[in-house]
């Protein structure tokens, strides 16, 4: 078992040993020969996460969702998670995260939310989740005002065009889980100046920017720097209403957005871009960052 207890207003994590890939035996048929060969697959596996909480001498507990993922980055992902869907606003709202590696593999995740969060049990019952189509249900713009999220602001004319088309290439260079298997997807964390500090993969797109949103909301100096995301796949509602919460001003993909999240990406400031190549890219929104020296 894992576990991971806030210390004052730091969550201390000791990673719990985990399996993202495995190898099976194959039959290559090529040009009417037949070699038997071994593959090296991405693992995915389901996750029950509970929701935990103590209230004076009673305690509230109740199983949140069950989601489909790659093992690795677990508590980053719940985190991001818990952050993406309201549950919690910071990291520092969750006082312990137990990783369960019971008979069925690492497959329970226990989450103690601090007393201080205000948790409605009776509405957190979630459907299950799908790595293929993200989290449904609370994915709209009205649902993010609802919150009292604010536009993002700060400065303008910082983003260099050669930085940004440099960033897919960064991310593709860190994803030793597509390098081995060619089935996840990845999402990487750059500074303004486009230095490459963070990457997290995942068989789901949505599930590895929920471990990149949790490993930035785990570490104050990522939170303070970690300015745009890369991203290898295509830009949903569901990835921009992650960003959002997660207040990162600049997200790149070699995709393209869907129209919903062009939408979103106006309403709060974030300045979007999609089918990012090495001599191109369109800017959906926030093109006030971008730097008029081209």
């Amino acid at each position: 078992m894992t576990k991971i207890r806030a210390t004052g207003s730091v969550v201390q994590v000791r990673e719990q040993s985990t399996e993202s890939v495995r190898s099976v035996n194959r039959l290559k048929i090529s040009r009417g020969h037949a070699t038997p060969q071994t593959d090296t697959l991405v693992v995915e596996e389901p996750l029950a996460i509970w929701l935990r909480q103590k209230s004076g001498d009673a305690i509230n507990e109740k199983l949140w969702m069950s989601t489909m993922r790659t093992p690795g980055q677990d508590v980053e992902m719940v985190t991001g998670l818990l952050l993406a869907e309201g549950v919690v606003t910071s990291a520092e709202d969750i006082e312990s995260i137990n990783l369960n590696e019971d008979s069925d593999g690492r497959n329970q995740c226990a989450v103690e939310i601090s007393d201080n969060v205000v948790v409605d049990f009776d509405d957190l019952t979630r459907a299950p989740s799908y790595s293929s189509c993200g989290i449904c249900g609370k994915s709209s713009i009205r649902w993010l005002e609802t919150r009292g999220v604010p536009a993002l602001q700060g400065a303008s004319d910082w983003l260099h065009p050669q930085v940004v088309t440099k960033l897919p290439e960064i991310l593709k260079s860190h994803q030793a889980l597509f390098a081995q298997t060619g089935a996840s997807h990845g999402c990487a964390l750059f500074d303004e100046q486009g230095e490459f500090l963070a990457i997290a993969e995942d068989v789901g797109r949505h599930n590895a920017l929920d471990k990149l949103v949790g490993l930035r909301a785990r570490d104050r100096k990522l939170e303070a720097q970690g300015k745009m995301v890369a991203l290898s796949g295509r830009i949903s509602i569901e990835m921009m209403q992650k960003i959002v919460v997660a207040r990162i001003p600049v997200v790149v993909s070699v995709g393209a957005p869907t129209h919903i999240a062009v939408q979103m990406a106006h309403r709060f400031g974030v300045t979007l871009i999609g089918f990012c190549q090495q001599a191109s890219f369109n800017v959906y929104c926030g093109e006030h960052r971008l730097s008029e020296s081209m």
